[in-house]
């Protein structure tokens, strides 16, 4: 489908984009004016930034057990902090007195640590500013509360394990003792390790190393044996390793009752207000509307596709073979009616006009012409109206009604009273060569058009005389001074004897209102004029815009 095609369609089904868009329109204001009415409200965030202290470097004294070393509390302490402030049991201590409930989910905790690991910043957004101003202290002694239960429950199983530990060494020292004992006696004093005193902080580290390379060497009396010589360094040993793991006990015990050794606050804000705000609905309700419009031209394309009557002026002239000669709008009540004698100043009324213009003007107007359809009634109205044009133009014309459905014809029309009456038997009159040159004295008149008569139609509805009385009825109102006789209808694929009447005209005018008359009908309609040698005159589109 062309950009042509496409124009044609929507001009066509117009209706159907105007209801989309207007749809997609109330669509897109409700979306707006929901999305102004719930307007979030505004909330308030408190933040903290608080440090996490490691504890004090490790003693530069003898090595101690790795389960109680000090350098693997930092490890302990900072690994998990953000899990640790997001638990359920730091986020209820923070609740606590405040107001909250506890499963209020519009108070919202985060917990971050920045990059040099030792800070942590805890926020805390709600919609109550005085409860999250209070609540963002009750979140830092939270989490300080949780860091002091992990740190001192880790201090205690490490006192624990080396406690242990220290109780096993002293045995072992003290069953080694009693075994030298009866090989030395007295024994000899022990030789502490400089790295488990502070003799040595203050010297050069020349000297210190120096020292470091004499540390824990036993006293060995002389004549001592081998056994005995290592038995002593064993004792030498013990009593050294005894010594740092008493150290280690001691250091931890003084870290886990140093002031801030869990958490120290740097700086805490008051709740500050965020104004509650709603994202732009300019652009959804672009897109509601552009969806709209969319789906508006596919039904339009789409019903235009599946439907097979004639819509436009250029499928009407091509189907049935024959030029266009007018457009007019559609009879403005719904049903047939007499535009030109009723409403002469409407543009109904003008098209006809026009139409009378045209067929006048190419000086091929035939004397005698028959306006049908394919099938539908709108010949009815076309030709009534076609007359009277022609009679306003000052030709006098005899308007002949073929069907009953055509009575409204004579709305203001006068039948004479002597008249010899209707269609079939004025055709009869005319078979048997009665139908004189006084013909127009059995043909209704109105003042409202004096050139216009009309010949009443039958009302059985069927001719029942032999239709080669047309040609003697046709000359016998010629040479009762009609100009032009328009024959309304019959429609040519509904009546049988429509195409007879057309051979006989040897001229039609094909009246098509939109959207009534499929290309199949007007295909099969335009062949019959051909095979009975007819030529059309011209087509008159109803209800099509103006070309």
């Amino acid at each position: 489908m062309d950009l042509t095609d496409l124009v044609e369609a929507v001009r066509r089904h117009k209706r159907i984009l105007i209801a989309s868009l207007l749809l997609a329109v109330i669509v897109a204001g409700l979306y707006v004016y929901t999305r102004r009415e719930t307007r979030p409200p505004d909330k308030f965030r408190a933040v903290a930034n608080v440090q996490i202290p490691a504890p004090p470097p490790p003693s530069r004294n003898a090595p101690q057990p790795a389960a109680v070393a000090p350098e693997n509390m930092p490890r302990q302490l900072l690994r998990g902090q953000p899990q640790m402030a997001l638990s359920s049991a730091v986020r209820e201590k923070a609740l606590s007195e405040t107001g909250i409930p506890k499963n209020d989910t519009s108070v919202l905790f985060a917990a971050q640590l920045n990059d040099s690991a030792d800070i942590i910043t805890l926020t805390v957004t709600g919609t109550d500013g005085e409860a999250i101003a209070k609540l963002i202290g009750n979140y830092v002694n939270g989490f300080a509360d949780a860091r002091r239960a992990v740190s001192q429950q880790s201090i205690q199983s490490g006192q624990q394990g080396s406690q242990q530990q220290l109780n096993a060494l002293q045995s072992r020292r003290s069953a080694l003792e009693a075994q030298l004992r009866p090989r030395i006696d007295p024994l000899p004093p022990i030789v502490v390790d400089p790295q488990l005193t502070s003799a040595t902080n203050g010297l050069p580290r020349s000297q210190q190393n120096q020292q470091q390379q004499q540390q824990a060497i036993p006293i060995i009396p002389p004549g001592a044996d081998s056994t005995t010589t290592q038995m002593l360094f064993e004792r030498n040993a013990l009593a050294n390793r005894i010594t740092a793991i008493q150290l280690a006990i001691a250091d931890a015990s003084v870290n886990s009752n140093a002031p801030n050794s869990y958490t120290e606050t740097l700086d805490q804000s008051g709740a500050a207000r965020i104004p509650g705000k709603t994202s732009s609905s300019v652009i959804p309700a672009a897109v509601i509307i552009l969806a709209g419009l969319a789906l508006g031209l596919a039904s339009a394309v789409l019903i235009d596709r599946r439907d097979h009557t004639i819509r436009s002026v250029r499928v009407a002239s091509s189907t049935l073979s024959s030029p266009l000669l007018a457009t007019t709008p559609p009879p403005r009540r719904g049903h047939p009616e007499f535009a030109i004698l009723e409403r002469p100043e409407s543009a109904r009324s003008e098209a006809f006009r026009k139409l009378a213009a045209t067929c006048v003007a190419t000086d091929q107007l035939p004397q005698a012409i028959m306006v049908s359809t394919p099938e539908g009634d709108t010949h009815d109205y076309v030709a009534a109206n076609f007359a009277g044009a022609l009679a306003d133009l000052g030709l006098r014309v005899a308007l002949v009604s073929t069907s009953p459905s055509q009575a409204w014809y004579l709305e203001h029309f006068t039948v004479p009273l002597d008249g010899e009456g209707d269609l079939s038997r004025l055709l009869e009159l005319a078979h048997e060569g009665v139908f004189n040159g006084q013909a127009t004295r059995h043909l209704a008149w109105t003042d409202l058009a004096e050139n216009l008569l009309i010949v009443p139609p039958s009302p059985e509805g069927v001719l029942d005389v032999p239709l080669d009385a047309f040609p003697p009825f046709l000359e016998s109102l010629q040479r009762s001074g009609v100009d032009v006789t328009v024959i309304a209808g019959p429609p040519l694929l509904e009546d049988a004897n429509a195409t007879i009447v057309a051979w006989e005209t040897r001229s039609v005018l094909w009246a098509v209102q939109v959207g009534t008359v499929t290309k199949r009908a007007a295909s099969e309609a335009a062949a019959r004029l051909e095979l009975a040698h007819v030529n059309p005159f011209g087509v008159v589109m109803v209800g099509a815009p103006e070309a």
